[in-house]
């Protein structure tokens, strides 16, 4: 019981990701005396934000009376003694989130304090600043108790939910589900993705999200767990963003983050007017933030708005003076005419002189030598001795092309810096990059410590864009330096890697092959080989010679490899490949489709004579254990159908432990052994390995009326994951004409499919009501039948607001670009919770009644308006007719995208 409540204390204090904000007050009212307690109650808070120990700040709160609350609101009924440990528990909690967050607040303002009419409670809406996290508005519920204030509350506003609220919830809905350990299980991941989402750890947080997919989760939890669901995947994955904000819209209230993370994926998806008109939304309901600005001026940018994005930038410094990232986007939107509005906004950051080397590094890379300009004299305004003067006077003088003046510069800065000094590496790197400018490069290789990192600078004759440098030094002068260099690192494997990769630079292709060449041979182990081969290979690619890398290098399975991946030419790699089966007929490469073919055929005592002959002729490398264990499973199945049942079993045996029982199942299936079979059919399955259920149903060995029913095998003992990559989770529709969806619709659809299901209201579902219909907000419905959910939408408008570039994007086939450029409406079904096991990690896969069914659904309601159908998970089109749709409702949907064009 204690652990199921510990799921929910997490959520307390959590800030997830975007800032947050409330509509600011006057800081120049009068104070009444207890107005000036909860002041002075926030100046306290603050300074033991700050302090070391974590213990100072929970101490303002009151766990006790926090804990009471919860359960008091959840109207479940627990034991004294429990609420005292849950009590315990949430401080332990709220305390190891502090650590990790470790973002001491620099500064507040209280916006508004609401008392109660005896006083006793205050409702207080605080915005505090914080270099972690930014800027935060929260409301936080004070209660006298013993005569001191104490925090007994907070509400994230963008959730729309307070703890206490958000903690009961979940503590009713748990307590009151018969699926008690299936919604620990969601919650527990949901609990780990927070964690990692407050340390920055966003990929590790977006897996515990993905862990999610397919499993159940409290009702009351769902908003939540679709919005972070939608911060977790970002900028990664903006199309799985939006989809998440569809979903956490659907299953409750429109939070005011949902504008916000909008913005940021139409940003990352190119759609930046869509983005301009998220981010307003944003900021007209929930107030200034200097991030949301930040974004904003970005997308006004991108659409060459340049005095807006001015704007937006400023209006962010005018909330948050300390954004040193939106002084920076300021300075590099400026044009050069008003470079000189920069100083001020840097001369107010709390420590300009701290953030001189981030900005003048930003506008070194920019090129930008006004602001840059700017940005000194502002710095030798405040401190003419500030750290870096003298590296970016230099840079200053280099972007004026005064490439001399700034060799000199750096060379002089070099002459008295400590060898060992972290900032001589970027000195040294710019001493390289004027160098190639000037033709001092042999004077910068004997001044740098790092002779590789000058070495690679020097040798490249190219600007940041591949272009060759418009005053470059002559290639003999490079050839020079690299002889010195080889000459410095004799018979060194990285060195010749690195040289060689300078003349790939140079398009130098036959010279660069003849470095790694060379590096192969001092390698010291396989990875370094493979490294070195597989630039060789490049190299001869780039020369049009594909064939004679494949005669000139070894291994040539390995040279293979490499050029059918390299290579764009099939016609070329044709050539290599008739090479390949001249020199080595019995290469693996030629075997497995004749070993299937022979099998399917009842070819067995030719079959066994074919693989016994591979394992005899192919130079198969020791680590290969799984080709070796393909080979072995063919190898028994011959034995198999040969009805040689002893050999078969010894050779199963050999196979590995990885298809023993498969392999000992079939032949018990053969020798007609049912009792045996089904006991190795169990152990294989149970292994959850390389085989499931439809590897057996797919061996002519067994006979079918030894299986499972396929559709009680689906429900129950599918061992197989689920994959995105190979299973139709969601199928996006482009219309010619709308098609509405409402649950009407859904109900009349199930109807026609002999599916009856009935509409209930959203008070009334949880986690294992099943067979009805929820319409939420707009053209969205929330479907459940045989223990699977299922989320329907249709939109007018083109899907993700931009036709043409969606066909730009996906749409590389003449017809398929057409329909996708000329969709007026579109419609997504997607399946979001199917039956899951408890037992272990991960998502099972969805049951193939469960694809069917969204097949059927998705067909009946597009009719024939539906042109392209889109993979989401993968981002593949195809056409879409009715030969598509009949094979989405078959037992392999992934083949309805089998002509599709990534």
């Amino acid at each position: 019981m204690t652990r199921l409540l510990l799921l929910f204390l997490f959520f307390t204090a959590t800030t997830i990701a975007a800032q947050e904000t409330v509509p600011s007050g006057s800081p120049d009212v009068k104070l009444t005396a207890e107005e000036q307690q909860i002041h002075q109650f926030f100046d306290d808070y603050q300074n033991a934000t700050q302090a070391d120990s974590v213990a100072e700040q929970t101490d303002f709160f009151d766990f006790e009376e926090l804990a009471r609350d919860v359960v008091e609101r959840s109207g479940v009924a627990i034991e004294p003694g429990l609420q005292t440990q849950l009590a315990a528990a949430m401080r332990a909690q709220v305390e190891r989130q502090f650590e990790m967050l470790d973002a001491p607040w620099t500064r507040h303002q209280i916006a508004q304090i609401d008392f109660s009419r005896d006083g006793a409670v205050a409702d207080v809406f605080v915005r505090c600043w914080s270099e972690e996290l930014g800027t935060a508005r929260e409301l936080y519920v004070l209660k006298q108790i013993d005569g001191k204030w104490r925090i007994c509350d907070v509400s994230q506003l963008s959730l729309g939910v307070s703890t206490v609220a958000l903690a009961a919830m979940g503590l009713r809905d748990t307590m009151q589900s018969n699926i008690v350990n299936e919604l620990a299980y969601g919650m527990n991941q949901l609990l780990q993705s927070i964690i990692e989402c407050t340390q920055g750890n966003i990929y590790a947080a977006m897996d515990h999200i993905e862990a999610v997919v397919g499993h159940p989760i409290a009702e009351s939890m769902q908003t939540l767990r679709w919005i972070i669901s939608a911060v977790t995947h970002g900028a990664i994955d903006p199309a799985r963003t939006i989809e998440s904000l569809e979903k956490a819209d659907a299953f409750g209230e429109s939070t005011l983050l949902a504008d916000y993370l909008r913005g940021e994926a139409y940003s990352e998806l190119g759609r930046f007017d869509v983005a301009v008109q998220y981010f307003r939304a944003y900021l007209g309901q929930f107030g200034a933030d200097a991030d949301a600005y930040h974004s904003l001026g970005y997308a006004l940018e991108n659409l060459d708005r340049t005095d807006e994005a001015i704007e937006a930038y400023r209006a962010a410094l005018e909330d948050t003076p300390e954004s040193i990232a939106n002084v920076s986007a300021l300075a590099r939107a400026l044009p050069e005419d008003r470079k000189s509005e920069l100083a001020a906004f840097y001369e107010n950051l709390p420590d300009p002189i701290g953030a001189f080397e981030t900005l003048g590094d930003t506008l070194v890379y920019d090129s930008d030598a006004a602001g840059l300009e700017t940005l000194i004299d502002a710095t030798v305004a405040i401190d003419p001795d500030a750290p870096y003067l003298d590296y970016y006077r230099a840079m200053l003088d280099h972007l004026h092309g005064n490439h001399l003046a700034a060799f000199d510069a750096l060379a002089a800065s070099l002459e008295g810096m400590e060898t060992d000094s972290e900032s001589r590496t970027w000195y040294e790197f710019a001493l390289c990059d004027v160098a190639r400018r000037c033709d001092r490069l042999n004077e910068a290789y004997a001044i740098c410590v790092d002779k590789s990192q000058a070495m690679d600078v020097l040798a490249d004759r190219t600007d940041n864009d591949g272009e060759l440098l418009p005053d470059a030094v002559p290639p003999a002068d490079v050839d020079e330096l690299v002889d010195e260099f080889l000459s410095d690192h004799e018979n060194d494997f990285d060195a010749l890697m690195l040289v060689g990769r300078s003349m790939v630079g140079r398009e130098q292709y036959d010279r660069a092959r003849e470095f790694f060449v060379t590096a192969m041979e001092l390698a010291d182990d396989s990875d370094q080989r493979d490294e070195a081969l597989e630039q060789c290979v490049y190299c001869y690619v780039d020369m049009d010679r594909p064939l004679d890398a494949y005669n000139d290098l070894e291994p040539k399975a390995e040279v293979v490899d490499m050029l059918e991946y390299a290579l764009d030419d099939e016609k070329l790699f044709e050539e290599v490949i008739d090479q390949l089966r001249e020199d080595a007929p019995h290469s693996l490469r030629f075997q497995w489709t004749t070993l299937q073919e022979m099998l399917e055929n009842g070819d067995h005592e030719n079959g066994l004579n074919r693989v016994t002959e591979v394992l005899e002729h192919s130079e198969l490398p020791v680590d290969e254990t799984y080709q070796r264990e393909s080979l072995q499973v063919y190898r028994t199945r011959f034995l198999i159908g040969l009805k040689r049942y002893d050999d078969a079993i010894l050779a199963a045996y050999e196979a590995g432990e990885h298809s023993r029982d498969f392999l000992r199942a079939l032949i018990y299936a053969a020798k007609g052994d049912r009792r045996k079979f089904i006991a190795a059919y169990d152990k294989c399955l149970a292994l959850e390995g390389m085989y499931n259920a439809e590897s057996f149903a797919e061996a002519d060995e067994v006979p079918a009326s030894w299986l499972p029913d396929p559709a009680q095998q689906n429900r129950t003992d599918d061992n197989g994951r689920f994959s995105s990559y190979s299973q139709v989770r969601r199928v996006v529709l482009l219309l010619d004409e709308p098609r509405r969806v409402n649950a009407g619709r859904v109900i009349e659809t199930a109807q026609a499919l002999g599916e009856p299901l009935y509409a209930i209201e959203r008070r009334q579902m949880t986690a294992e009501e099943d067979d009805y219909v929820f319409q939420a907000n707009g053209n969205c419905v929330i479907m459940a039948t045989e223990n699977c959910r299922y989320f329907l939408h249709s939109s007018d408008g083109p899907y993700l607001h931009d036709a043409d570039q969606l066909a730009a994007e996906i749409g590389f086939q003449d017809d398929l670009s057409d329909r996708i450029g000329k969709h007026s409406a579109w419609l997504a079904i997607d399946i979001f919770q199917w039956p899951q096991r408890i037992d272990q990690e991960g998502a099972q896969a969805i049951p193939q009644s469960a694809s069917k069914r969204l097949a059927r659904f998705a067909e009946y309601l597009a009719g024939d308006a539906a042109t392209v159908a889109i993979h989401a998970d993968t981002d593949r089109a195809t056409l879409c007719d009715a030969a598509f749709f009949e094979k989405l409702a078959s037992d392999d949907p992934m083949s309805a995208f089998e002509n599709e064009v990534e």
